[in-house]
C-alpha cells in the first residue's frame, strides 16, 4: 500500500501497545481528540508527504506529528518515550516502511495541558 495508509498503521500500533494503553487507555486520535476526552491522550496527523522518484525507484517521505497531551510534564515525557519506541519498533503490516526517524521535538503548555 502507499504511504497514505501510514495513519492506519500508526493508529493500530499505538492502540495495541500494552505500555501505552496502560497510560492513555484507548485515547489515541487521528487529527483531533473527542471533546469530552480527559488527560492524558495522544493525537497524530500527517503533516507532509513528499514523493521522490527516478527511472528505477519510487519512494515517499511522510512526516507525522504526534502530540502527547497531559496534565503533568513528567507523565508526558514518559508517554512520549513509549510512543517513540512503539513507532520505531513497530510492525507496519499495511505499508512498506523502510525507516522511522525522530526528526524534531518540541514542547508547549496550552489550555492547562503540557503538549
Amino acid at each position: 500500500m502507499s504511504s497514505i495508509h501510514i495513519g492506519k498503521d500508526i493508529y493500530t500500533l499505538l492502540q495495541t501497545n500494552a505500555d501505552l494503553v496502560a497510560h492513555v487507555g484507548q485515547k489515541t486520535y487521528p487529527i483531533v481528540a473527542e471533546e469530552s476526552t480527559t488527560y492524558p491522550f495522544i493525537i497524530y496527523r500527517r503533516s507532509s508527504l513528499t514523493p521522490a522518484s527516478n527511472k528505477d525507484y519510487r519512494s515517499e517521505s511522510v512526516y507525522m506529528d504526534i502530540f502527547v497531551v497531559t496534565e503533568r510534564y513528567a507523565t508526558g515525557i514518559d508517554i512520549a518515550e513509549l510512543v517513540r519506541d512503539a513507532l520505531e519498533r513497530g510492525d507496519y503490516r499495511g505499508t512498506n516502511v523502510e525507516d522511522i526517524t525522530l526528526v524534531n521535538a518540541s514542547e508547549e503548555y496550552l489550555d492547562d495541558a503540557f503538549i
